[in-house]
């Protein structure tokens, strides 16, 4: 039977909404291990909710990915490295009651030369024997701890209906009470529910797309629409582009934006609030250490999944530490002085056949080109299918102007904000492009 957790529930029964959760550590630790999924892995497993949910453009992109021929890629295993590639944290996740990541975490050693190297990807001719790696000796978990938040008998949080989290105390709940004006307490009703693997996936997506997650999946589970007021609209233009307004007043594109109707604030859900619960907890001494709190608000990309030239500030996680030893088994080892023990590397896919553990390296060959459209949909460069692209589109070819836009980290920065939210994302280079244009003239 697949793992659960039980939370209790404070619904306010004339409005038909969840005030707080009050839960043990469990639930909590969940929670903030959305922070440690990497997109790629967030858009495919929103795929096992149903085939319409997806966040801004990022489905096409992941398509793009599964769809894009074998001989573009740099070696064999670099459309699994993207298509399911790995957290960084995925050793300390594997202690959460209840994990969303479905990776297996299996490795594969080289069935040629079983001492030398393992890799995370399957896809090499030589590579092909599956092992599951004994990671227990690393365990600093004891029975009823947490992985994030610290756990035991007395651990209790609340989670309020945002997701803002905190540490259960009268005060806490009363304040949460006030701030949402419940005067009368008659109208508090207290449930208890089940929150699974698909509870857990609508939340994450919940968090993403609504203000009111907890009441959208445990009271609303028919309801589509978010239950609080947020809509999407068109705009001339993006809170994104909010530095280069000035330049090129004139100058707008559309771009689908997420609004709370009240202050027409650009959201993403309500997933800021538990980022910034984080904080909270940690200065209220509930994280359990700063390697934990740093897992959180600064998740690394896991080995090998960084690339040259690349131009978001994102650091990758040094690979991990395995060790052979005589009875046939690799355990994750800090200490390799042990006899009959050596140290057993790990392979960079990306830079196959050459058997070297250091980083770098490219995804995808360098004299492949691509046509990328406006919604992120990604295919080999066609001339023929340019044209044809230009025809379905009712474009005229004197309509038709070549530009090129100079991406940089504020740029790729602004593109990734936009692919969330928006459907056009490219159009956020095209303004930039617009704007040094009238800037420079």
């Amino acid at each position: 039977m697949a793992t659960t957790i039980s939370i209790k529930l404070m619904v306010d029964k004339k409005t038909n909404r969840v005030v707080f959760a009050e839960t043990k550590h469990d639930f909590v630790d969940l929670l903030l291990s959305f922070f440690t999924l990497p997109m790629g892995k967030i858009t495919r497993l929103f795929g096992k909710i149903s085939s319409s949910t997806a966040i801004g453009c990022m489905k096409n992109l992941h398509s793009s990915v599964e769809t894009l021929p074998e001989d573009h890629f740099q070696t064999g295993a670099c459309r699994d490295m993207l298509f399911r590639h790995r957290r960084s944290s995925e050793v300390h996740c594997g202690h959460l009651k209840l994990n969303i990541d479905d990776s297996d975490r299996c490795y594969y050693r080289n069935r040629y030369d079983f001492y030398a190297f393992l890799s995370v990807y399957p896809n090499f001719s030589s590579f092909t024997d599956r092992i599951i790696t004994n990671c227990a000796s690393i365990s600093t978990f004891a029975d009823g701890s947490g992985v994030f938040v610290k756990g035991g008998l007395e651990a209790v949080y609340v989670v309020t209906n945002d997701l803002q989290v905190a540490y259960a105390s009268m005060n806490n709940c009363i304040s949460i009470l006030r701030k949402l004006g419940v005067r009368d307490l008659s109208n508090l009703d207290e449930r208890t529910v089940t929150v699974g693997l698909q509870e857990a996936l609508q939340l994450l997506n919940c968090s993403l797309s609504s203000s009111s997650p907890m009441t959208d999946v445990f009271l609303r589970k028919g309801d589509r629409e978010p239950s609080e007021t947020i809509k999407t609209e068109t705009l001339g233009t993006s809170k994104l582009q909010h530095k280069r307004e000035g330049s090129a007043k004139s100058k707008t594109v559309a771009v689908k934006l997420m609004l709370r109707k009240s202050n027409k604030r650009v959201l993403m859900g309500c997933i800021d609030n538990l980022y910034m619960s984080i904080e909270s907890l940690s200065k209220d001494g509930y994280i359990k250490s700063e390697e934990d709190k740093s897992l959180l608000i600064q998740p690394k990309l896991a080995p090998y999944l960084g690339y040259e030239n690349q131009l978001l500030a994102i650091e990758e996680e040094l690979p991990p530490v395995y060790t052979f030893d005589s009875s046939s088994r690799y355990t994750q080892l800090a200490d390799i002085s042990l006899t009959n023990t050596f140290k057993v590397k790990l392979l960079n896919p990306k830079k196959y056949p050459r058997m070297v553990e250091e980083s770098g390296g490219v995804f995808l060959k360098g004299s492949a080109k691509f046509m990328i459209m406006d919604d992120l949909v990604v295919k080999p460069l066609s001339h023929t299918s340019g044209l044809l692209l230009f025809s379905k589109l009712n474009l005229s070819l004197s309509d038709v102007e070549q530009c090129i836009a100079s991406v940089k980290e504020e740029e790729a920065l602004d593109l990734l904000m936009a692919s969330l939210k928006s459907q056009t994302p490219l159009n956020i280079l095209l303004l930039n492009f617009q704007n040094m244009k009238v800037e420079s003239g």
